[in-house]
């Protein structure tokens, strides 16, 4: 034999239990409600100035570096959010001297020097050496 449930007791049950897994939360972030939308995931606040991440690349801080390889397609480097164009020399043998800053020097795809003479570049004993070579 069958056991009949009245179907007014259990629609509040189950309105009940729908409510509250309404309520509870795994810990994630649902989509669309602002709890989380102001801050970004890094921890920084809105309207600070742009991450490292966000700047464009390359940095000059991170291209310009003694000893480092000058990448073989360098053209440009950025000083945050502004675009540095190098300078350098032409050089007879078909590579330009490249230079940033007034103190470091390189051909592309060479070794980035450093002057030694206090960031005085036309003043450095190995720019000058390396420029004559350059020019032949």
């Amino acid at each position: 034999m069958r056991t009949r449930v009245p179907t007014t007791s259990l629609l509040p049950a189950v309105l009940a239990g729908l409510l509250l897994a309404g309520c509870g939360g795994d810990g994630a972030s649902q989509a669309g409600d602002g709890a989380d939308d102001a801050v970004p995931s890094d921890g920084s606040s809105v309207g600070q100035s742009a991450s490292p991440a966000a700047l464009p690349q390359p940095q000059c801080s991170e291209v310009w570096v003694t000893g480092a390889t000058l990448p073989a397609g360098y053209e440009l480097c950025y000083d945050g959010e502004a675009r540095v164009a190098p300078d350098g020399a032409y050089c007879e043998v078909g590579k330009p001297l490249v230079t940033h800053a007034g103190r470091w020097w390189a051909v592309r795809g060479g070794e980035v020097q450093e002057a030694t003479t206090d960031g005085r570049l036309v003043e450095d004993p190995g720019y000058a050496a390396d420029l004559r070579t350059c020019r032949g």
